[in-house]
Formats: C-alpha cells, sequence, structure tokens
C-alpha cells in the first residue's frame, strides 16, 4: 500500500479501510493504473 499517492507514507492505513467495490473512486484510481508508460491503447475501465 506504499505505492499509493493520496496516502502520506507516514500516516497508518485505516483499520476499518472499505472494500474496493465499496469505494467506487478507489475503482477508478486502480483502473487508471493500468495505463502502461507510453501505452495509451490500454484506457482505463470506466
Amino acid at each position: 500500500m506504499a505505492d499509493n499517492p493520496d496516502r502520506p507514507v507516514d500516516q497508518a492505513p485505516p483499520a476499518a479501510e472499505p472494500a474496493p467495490e465499496a469505494a467506487p473512486a478507489r475503482t477508478q484510481e486502480h483502473g487508471m493504473t493500468r495505463t502502461e508508460p507510453g501505452g495509451d491503447h490500454r484506457a482505463p475501465r470506466v
């Protein structure tokens, strides 16, 4: 989880973190990470 740019590295993850399916914004964020460097042919699923 240290790769998450939205969470400071010095902050511990919340104890009750919601499941990915319970957080639509998170699912979209992970979808965008599927795009490989220089690979715009891999569009995120929205």
